[in-house]
């Protein structure tokens, strides 16, 4: 129905109704479509097929999509594709070698869940996300912020059976504000999975001192702050699987044992993108990403001390580097950084 070829006509239709440069053909090298959703994706050959594809601001993907009659259309390269399945097996060769020094129930779970469900992944985009019988006990802690990425790992592990604890670590509403936790509450109930809190945990007076007198960038702190309060909790509770929605670390560095306990990072270790995570997070329920910048004590850091702003912008870059970002992606948080918006 929507084969390469009539994808590459209805593109080359769209361009010259827009006035686009008559040369510039993509090479469509593959098609998806999910009636259900009624969704294609379209797999061009690189980076520069994808950027004639979309358009400039995306103006030949939205009018492609009106003219092949689908709801959501969605382009990448093969290049990326063959990139995201090297990083996935690399995730699964890494996990599988940390087995041997695991204690006997995160084998297990890696064997039954998480193996399987990276093995799955390597079928992109002719897959579903991976589906296994719920656990009769907690198998996973997961690091929720309620963000699309923290969103989209409770998913992942809810699918897998992994029966996960919802853990939000809450200094206060300098790092966790009303609107926050208000979507955390709407998207624990909406997927039917323990919650808790982490009211007041201790380390952040410093954190907020520091930071707002400029002595450091609060991510450098309050990140790893939160993983030892989860990884607590989750030690406490007798579960030894801990999970973040962290996008950056893939391949080998998506999973790692720290003492008894499996980090794990399933957003990372599925290569998955920004929209991704987001369209994963939406499917559930969740409003979307905001493509705003960091927490209201980061943006008051921002107003307190501008040159803090780097280090953030830098993050962007390398989000955008690794293909996490898309460049459009990149510009709105970028833009939120540099005016210091909430």
């Amino acid at each position: 129905m929507y084969n390469p070829k009539r994808v590459s006509e209805a593109i080359a239709k769209v361009r010259r109704e827009l006035g686009l440069n008559p040369s510039h053909e993509p090479e469509v090298a593959n098609t998806h479509f999910d009636p259900t959703s009624r969704t294609l994706l379209v797999v061009v050959a690189d980076r520069p097929d994808k950027s004639t594809a979309l358009g400039h601001g995306g103006c030949v993907s939205s009018r492609l999509k009106a003219e092949l009659g689908v709801e959501h259309l969605g382009v990448r390269a093969k290049t990326d594709l063959d990139l995201k399945r090297f990083r996935v097996r690399r995730a699964i060769r890494h996990l599988k070698s940390l087995l041997p020094k695991a204690q006997p129930a995160v084998e297990e779970i890696a064997v039954t869940r998480l193996i399987p469900m990276l093995e799955n992944e390597l079928q992109y985009p002719d897959r579903s996300l991976f589906e296994a019988e719920p656990l009769p006990s907690y198998g996973a802690v997961v690091g929720f912020s309620g963000g699309v990425d923290s969103t989209c790992a409770l998913i992942l592990l809810k699918k897998a059976g992994l029966n996960p604890i919802a853990v939000t670590v809450s200094p206060g509403t300098w790092l966790l504000p009303s609107d926050a936790r208000r979507t955390i509450d709407s998207m624990v109930d909406r997927l039917g999975v323990e919650h808790h809190y982490i009211n007041h945990p201790d380390g952040y007076e410093e954190v907020f001192k520091a930071s707002l007198e400029g002595r450091i960038h609060p991510c450098s702190k309050c990140h790893p702050l939160i993983e030892v309060h989860v990884t607590r909790f989750a030690v406490a509770n007798r579960v030894l699987i801990v999970a973040f929605g962290d996008l950056l670390p893939t391949g080998g560095y998506s999973s790692s044992l720290v003492g008894e306990v499996l980090r794990f990072n399933p957003p990372a270790a599925l290569a998955l993108t920004k929209l991704e995570t987001n369209l994963i997070a939406r499917e559930f329920g969740h409003l979307g990403a905001r493509l705003v910048f960091g927490c209201p004590l980061l943006r008051e850091v921002f107003k307190l001390h501008p040159e803090k702003r780097l280090p953030s912008i830098g993050r962007v870059l390398r989000e955008t580097r690794a293909g996490v970002l898309e460049p459009g992606q990149a510009m709105k948080y970028i833009e939120s950084i540099i005016r210091s918006e909430g």
